[in-house]
């Protein structure tokens, strides 16, 4: 919250950085999954701006909604969901860290360093959907 200045190209840094560890991470299995099964993979690059965009739309929607409900503090309160399911997503990459440790050490490591890569914009976006951007709140 220091670098207020900064907001704007942090929040994009960190959404650049999830969105590319998702593509990177997922879109060659999918091409290697659709290429055993024997179909094409024009479908898997199509899906995947097809689905950005419902994305994107259902998002706006929501906003347009919370602001036609006109929810007190909306921002905070819909930001608050948002950081929660973060952390539990966050949750669940321990979950991971630990059952590849159980697979092997190498895999384990290998697993947690990506993980601690992935989780730096996971953090900054927890932070940013919780207080709305704004400083945080101090409960005594």
């Amino acid at each position: 919250m220091r670098l207020r200045s900064s907001l704007g190209i942090l929040a994009a840094l960190s959404t650049g950085l999830l969105l590319g560890a998702a593509l990177l991470d997922l879109l060659p299995e999918a091409v290697n999954l659709q290429r055993l099964a024997g179909r094409g993979v024009g479908t898997t690059f199509a899906l995947v701006p097809l689905s950005f965009v419902t994305f994107l739309l259902l998002q706006n929607l929501f906003d347009r909604w919370s602001a036609h409900v006109n929810l007190q503090n909306s921002p905070r309160v819909l930001g608050r969901i948002g950081g929660g399911l973060l952390i539990a997503h966050s949750f669940r990459d321990g979950m991971a860290i630990g059952l590849s440790y159980a697979a092997s050490h190498p895999a384990g490591y290998i697993v947690a360093a990506g993980i601690a890569a992935h989780d730096m914009g996971d953090g900054v976006n927890t932070i940013l959907l919780s207080t709305g951007g704004n400083n945080p709140e101090r409960f005594d």
